[in-house]
């Protein structure tokens, strides 16, 4: 079947509370072609390194605005 494509596209500010519980739901998918954005409106939290470290363990390319 051919799936066409999804982009998620959530808006981080301030997030770190959040993140983990989206992270867990996106991995519970079985939707195989999707992409996600997060795009970081310059949280003065550590979301944008839980972001990044998320990123490193997955295989999907993370699209990234405004990332420190």
């Amino acid at each position: 079947m051919n799936y066409p494509k999804v982009s998620i596209s959530v808006l981080s500010y301030n997030s770190r509370e959040f993140l983990p519980s989206l992270f867990e739901s996106l991995q519970k998918t079985t939707y195989p072609n999707y992409e996600l954005i997060v795009v970081d409106n310059a949280s003065s939290d550590n979301s944008p390194q839980i972001i990044k470290e998320w990123q490193k363990k997955q295989k999907k390319k993370l699209k990234k605005c405004n990332m420190k």
